[in-house]
């Protein structure tokens, strides 16, 4: 009879599905909170006490470097033990996708341990909005623990610090400048047609005294 070999496939099925789901150790189960500068996502390696945070802005300049710092606390349960903190952007386009990482060491216990992920400069090229970041904490093996995803605008030429009033001043001076050269240029102009003006009414004038058909000037 072949019967009772269904509920217990069902069973091995179930078995092999929570299996599963354990091993993954409770992957792409982070979190992001606040809004602006405040924003933080929220990673965690529950199996080993670990959780881990970094702060994640609403805009990114990548015209300029970007540091996002990971730290990475335990407790008292915590074994030593190493990690891999990953920003990937476009995560999920094999395209586009580009990711950076760094390695932690957290010690054994109540430890802190915070670890920066660098993006160089113009690493990124254009200008995108809502664009998919993920944060990912990974074992030294590289398996996925824990991610959290968050939408940040990508600005490929950001204005100046100062909002280009020092372009503008500049751009300002460089005008007066030209102006006041060009105006000086005129008054030297003005001043040799004057010149001319007077010798050649000083010539008439020379000229009217020796004209015979006016007779001697007395």
């Amino acid at each position: 009879m072949t019967e009772p070999s269904a509920p217990r496939g069902a069973l091995l099925a179930a078995v092999s599905l929570v299996a599963l789901l354990l091993s993954q150790g409770g992957a792409a189960a982070g979190f992001v909170t606040g809004v602006g500068a405040s924003r933080v996502a929220h990673l965690a390696d529950p199996a080993n006490g670990v959780t881990v945070t970094v702060g994640v802005n609403e805009t990114f300049d990548s015209y300029a470097a970007n540091a996002f710092t990971f730290t990475l606390a335990g407790d008292s349960s915590t074994a030593a033990r190493s990690y891999t903190v990953e920003v990937a952007i476009s995560p999920d386009d094999p395209d586009t996708r580009a990711s950076w990482n760094a390695t932690a060491t957290l010690e054994a216990g109540s430890s802190t341990r915070a670890v920066t992920v660098t993006v160089p400069a113009e690493a990124i090229k254009g200008t995108l909005s809502n664009t998919p970041f993920r944060f990912s904490l990974l074992g030294s093996n590289g398996t996925l623990i824990d991610s959290a995803e968050a939408a940040i605008d990508v600005r490929w030429r950001s204005p100046p610090a100062d909002g280009g009033l020092l372009q503008l001043a500049l751009a300002t001076t460089a005008f007066w400048a030209l102006v006041f050269l060009y105006a000086l240029h005129l008054h030297s102009n003005e001043r040799k047609l004057r010149a001319r003006a007077e010798a050649l009414e000083r010539s008439l004038q020379g000229a009217q005294k020796d004209d015979p058909a006016e007779g001697p000037k007395r």
